[in-house]
């Protein structure tokens, strides 16, 4: 996961980022429909590395969370895989001390031969495909 800050926050700049520097800031939190505690089980991962999010806002997706996050409204955490898709109006910083993970779950035909289907398990499994 990666912190999602708006580029003109204080902490966009920042080298490192401490969980004391994220500490009462406002959070906007992405949903999770297959969980339903996901809130509760932000906010505790969260205070298990030491700050407490102040999430004012939910979003059902991560492309609607770093939206709001562009347009100033608080920090996200997003899946890595959600890194090239940041407007420059987005800093993205890792948390070393923040192992929260997203799975992520893909379904294919085992004979579908066609290239796109190749290529994006390819993608998803991390090999290189046969061209």
């Amino acid at each position: 996961m990666l912190l999602a800050v708006p580029a003109k926050h204080p902490l966009a700049d920042q080298a490192e980022i401490a969980p004391g520097d994220l500490d009462g800031l406002p959070w906007i939190a992405i949903e999770n429909a297959q969980d339903p505690a996901w809130r509760d089980t932000f906010v505790a991962s969260c205070a298990a590395v030491g700050f407490t999010p102040d999430i004012r806002l939910d979003a059902a997706e991560p492309l609607t969370a770093l939206g709001l996050v562009a347009s100033g409204l608080g920090l996200a955490l997003v899946p890595k895989s959600m890194a090239s898709a940041t407007a420059e109006d987005i800093e993205v910083r890792e948390l070393p001390w923040h192992d929260g993970c997203v799975q992520l779950w893909a379904a294919w035909h085992h004979i579908d031969l066609r290239p796109v289907v190749t290529s994006f398990r390819a993608t998803v499994l991390g090999t290189r495909s046969a061209e």
